[in-house]
């Protein structure tokens, strides 16, 4: 913990600036903490009680929070660390300011869930702060895609997100495709496929069947669809999903003497295996996935537009 109330004066002080002879609670939970500092240790307050949690707080947190309040204030921002903000319980862990502009800074060294992002990053966006910057290190950084579902953003055709970098000391902005530059799959890729949906077929795997039942109303076999129906790798969905989803775009443009880019992202919200985000509006992905995979398919002569319909292209 990097900041502590001195229960004489009732006022916040930084570990850097506590007293030994002093005696200090913890702001949120008003229970005595104690001050350490050594040679090895950056100085913070802990708990007495073994019973309280620190909040996630590690030795890895706080030193990151020194070197970014360090690393800001050498490029002419001033820093204040972990303030409770005006009528909100949150504290963010920096509040980098320079003439009006005002940025929180959150160092996220822990996993937490998708739902704790986007409560936090709405929580500051109540109190009229648009402008929150989730910073990934330590462990986390370890695991980029999962970093990257919970604190991207949307980027052109990726999803970014920034890392502090201990070693190197700078910030580093991260990113993943959202699809591949390669959308069709090879002819052995489609076998191997379909020979796994042959057994899953066989199993009679509920999903599978489903999806079967479908093409059946249109005289379809799920073993013999177009080639740009069957799915490669992609970075944010199993192979299975993106298949199902790729099949539900077709039927839709198959059944039909044309649909509008609404029309079909109607369809796809209704499916499920979508990737659970934090900062992400779920729609917003959705459309991003689809006008990239319309564009290959465009690209590759299976569809047209015209007067923003979109059509299948005649064999």
């Amino acid at each position: 913990m990097w900041i502590a109330k001195d229960v004489v004066t009732q006022k916040l002080v930084p570990a850097n600036q506590a007293q030994v002879d002093r005696v200090y609670q913890c702001e949120c939970c008003q229970r005595d903490v104690c001050w350490r500092a050594g040679r090895q240790n950056q100085p913070h307050f802990a708990h007495l009680s073994p019973s309280v949690r620190m909040m996630g707080e590690t030795l890895e947190h706080q030193q990151g929070k020194t070197d970014l309040k360090r690393y800001f204030e050498e490029r002419g921002y001033q820093v204040i660390v972990e303030q409770k903000l005006s009528g909100s319980h949150q504290r963010p862990d920096l509040q980098v300011k320079r003439a009006k502009q005002r940025l929180l800074v959150e160092y996220q060294c822990a996993i937490i869930s998708a739902e704790q992002v986007r409560q936090r990053t709405k929580g500051y966006a109540d109190l009229g702060n648009s402008r929150v910057l989730w910073l990934v290190g330590g462990r986390l950084a370890q695991h980029q895609r999962l970093a990257l579902r919970l604190f991207g953003t949307l980027s052109d055709q990726s999803i970014q997100a920034w890392f502090w970098l201990p070693q190197h000391q700078v910030v580093q902005v991260r990113r993943l495709v959202i699809l591949p530059a390669q959308l069709m799959a090879s002819k052995r890729n489609i076998t191997r496929f379909q020979r796994r949906l042959k057994q899953q077929l066989a199993c009679y795997d509920p999903t599978v069947q489903r999806l079967q039942q479908q093409l059946y109303a249109c005289g379809k076999y799920i073993l013999y669809l177009p080639s740009y129906c069957y799915p490669v790798i992609e970075p944010w969905l199993s192979q299975q999903t993106a298949f199902r989803l790729r099949v539900q775009i077709w039927l839709a443009l198959h059944m039909t003497k044309g649909c509008s880019e609404l029309e079909l992202l109607t369809v796809l919200a209704k499916q499920t295996g979508w990737p659970k985000w934090g900062l992400i509006q779920a729609f917003d992905f959705q459309q991003n996935w689809l006008r990239l995979l319309l564009a290959a398919w465009w690209e590759d002569g299976v569809i047209e537009c015209q007067a923003e319909q979109i059509r299948l292209r005649l064999p």
